[in-house]
């Protein structure tokens, strides 16, 4: 059995590849990532997962999305950093970084130990 976690996997591409793989892989632990709690547990819910909720906007969440899974997992597999977003031009998150470099290449970087 492997430890699977996907960011980003309360919609679009994250959430279908959650389908895609409780459906074809049924033995994996998934662990879907999300920063909408309503929808990433209707998603979680769907296919049989975990979950946990992080915006990769806030470094505050990120780490204790780290502290989380570090808890709860002897293992992480596979992970699918999907987390992301489009967004209306540059702006800066509440720690001060551009967003979309915040959200997409930073986020992940600070949830390793």
């Amino acid at each position: 059995m492997r430890t699977i976690v996907i960011t980003g996997a309360s919609s679009g591409i994250g959430a279908q590849a959650a389908r895609h793989l409780a459906h074809s892989h049924p033995e994996d632990r998934l662990i879907l990532i999300g920063r909408n709690p309503d929808r990433t547990k209707r998603v979680a819910a769907e296919v049989g997962a975990d979950y946990f909720f992080a915006d990769y906007s806030r470094l505050a969440d990120v780490r204790r999305l780290a502290v989380k899974l570090r808890d709860t997992t002897d293992r992480i597999d596979v992970l699918a950093n999907n987390a992301g977003g489009l967004f209306n031009g540059p702006s800066l998150t509440q720690d001060g970084f551009e967003l979309t470099f915040q959200n997409q290449p930073f986020g992940p970087h600070v949830a390793h130990p």
